[in-house]
């Protein structure tokens, strides 16, 4: 697809639909963000929604904060362990560099009160002694976001023709998941081992996927119900993956080793053949909407 020049939201670009999404969360997180003055939200996962006129004349105000959050992390290792990881459990125990036995115990429990306890403790754990590294990825990732803020939102709703449907997306620092991308809110999660200008491609693929999770769940028939590791789940990786790497305008802002397309997704070997297909797509159609419907129709 040759770089989008289509309408914007405001100009007839796609509805949207204002979803609501609750998740249990800390109180203390709310605290925080108080004590920070900054604008704090009654949930973590779940903010009010603001219509797509409102949001489009805001994008010059959208922005992306970085902070740590101990207790959501441990709620999140049990979220991670309790879900279907496409590339399968084992590895998942692997990037989190937790025992096996250790990640087995954890997804066996139906609710968090039951390895809350045990959660809690490996954050506290691995936070204590990576706690200088955390802190420090805190100033110096949202110092070299803050570079390509403006870019990466306006060309986002230029590309995909929808705006944004959170004036803020919180990044959780995490020495435990290399992404997460929570679906229906605006709290991603990255890992503090990178350097600052290697982490903004994934950070910006993990933003993308909930902007395009709130666009799929809207247009395309069967997306809500979709389960992760689904066809809709790789559509919205496969997708992410050419908005950021097959767009001038926004591949140019990654370290010279995040750019491009086709080395992404290598840990997703399920997904290496409609990937070479949709890279096909993309670069063949016109406009956003072309696309989606023929990499839905290819079986996307």
């Amino acid at each position: 697809m040759q770089p989008f020049l289509g309408k914007t939201a405001l100009e007839g670009g796609f509805p949207f639909l204002h979803l609501s999404t609750s998740c249990q969360t800390s109180s203390n997180f709310l605290q925080q963000a108080e004590q920070r003055k900054k604008p704090c939200f009654t949930r973590l996962f779940s903010v009010p929604a603001i219509g797509v006129r409102n949001c489009y004349t805001r994008q010059t105000g959208m922005r992306t904060t970085y902070l740590k959050n101990l207790e959501h992390d441990a709620f999140m290792i049990w979220v991670m362990c309790k879900g279907r990881d496409p590339s399968g459990l084992e590895n998942r125990a692997k990037r989190m560099r937790l025992a096996p036995e250790i990640v087995s115990v954890i997804s066996k429990a139906t609710r968090y009160e039951d390895v809350k306890k045990l959660t809690e403790q490996i954050a506290k754990e691995r936070y204590a002694a990576e706690e200088a590294n955390i802190n420090q990825a805190v100033i110096e990732y949202q110092k070299t976001w803050d570079v390509i803020n403006d870019i990466f939102y306006r060309e986002v709703v230029r590309i995909t023709e929808t705006s944004w449907r959170f004036p803020e997306y919180r990044v959780v620092l995490s020495p435990f998941h290399p992404g997460i991308a929570n679906r229906g809110n605006n709290v991603v999660m990255r890992w503090i081992y990178e350097r600052p200008d290697e982490q903004l491609r994934t950070t910006a693929h993990e933003i993308l996927m909930i902007h395009l999770w709130e666009l799929f769940d809207t247009i395309l028939p069967g997306s809500k119900e979709s389960r992760d590791g689904g066809p809709f789940w790789g559509l919205n990786e496969i997708t992410a993956t050419a908005i950021l790497g097959l767009e001038p305008s926004l591949n140019e802002l990654w370290s010279t080793d995040k750019k491009g397309y086709d080395q992404f997704l290598q840990n997703y070997p399920q997904l290496f053949e409609r990937k070479e297909k949709l890279k096909e797509v993309y670069l063949d159609t016109q406009n956003f909407r072309d696309y989606l419907t023929r990499a839905v129709e290819w079986g996307g």
